[in-house]
């Protein structure tokens, strides 16, 4: 309160009115924040993926020519390359989360979106599986129980991000309902 009376004897002493508190910062729709969180690990988590795929791409000549042959390196540069497309893809949903994140009317094309990207990822995993374990052995199938291991993890950040759209799609709906309501009475 004295700092609060004391910038108020400042603005007063300048011949300015009275400096008030700074107004309230309406609450957003309930699943802003987990929105804005996931958008930005999204974008950093698919940003750092399809640089990692882009790298794979361009050194896949080197090692499947010593161990796979030319239909090989076929399949897996069409494997990594469409891991870039998804990982951009996800990155665009990460920055879409981030632009839309207050926007409550906008959670059900993010729903959609980020379906539709954990459903194209599940089935690019399963390819990438298959055939990971089908071409390798020994040391390589080793690091392949740990890709499969590791892959639930890459499900949870998705998963947080639809039940931020989830929450403000409900949010949506409840205020639109009210607004109805009032219109109608």
């Amino acid at each position: 309160m004295y700092q609060h009376n004391q910038h108020n004897q400042y603005y007063e002493q300048q011949g300015q009115p009275p400096y008030p508190y700074p107004p309230a910062k309406p609450a957003g729709p309930p699943g802003s924040t987990m929105l804005l969180v996931t958008g930005i690990l999204l974008i950093i988590f698919n940003v750092i993926a399809a640089f990692n795929s882009l790298a794979t791409v361009m050194d896949i000549n080197t090692w499947l020519w010593m161990f796979g042959g030319q239909s090989m390196r076929v399949v897996w540069q069409i494997i990594y390359t469409v891991g870039i497309i998804f990982s951009l893809a996800a990155a665009g949903l990460g920055v879409a989360g981030i632009v839309y994140a207050n926007r409550a009317d906008k959670a059900k094309i993010l729903i959609f979106a980020v379906t539709t990207i954990l459903v194209a990822t599940t089935m690019y995993n399963i390819v990438y599986l298959v055939s990971f374990f089908q071409n390798s052995e020994g040391i390589a199938t080793t690091i392949g129980i740990f890709v499969l291991f590791s892959m639930p993890i890459g499900y949870v950040v998705p998963i947080i991000f639809i039940i931020g759209a989830v929450r403000n799609n409900n949010f949506h709906k409840n205020f639109y309902e009210h607004t109805k309501a009032q219109e109608l009475s």
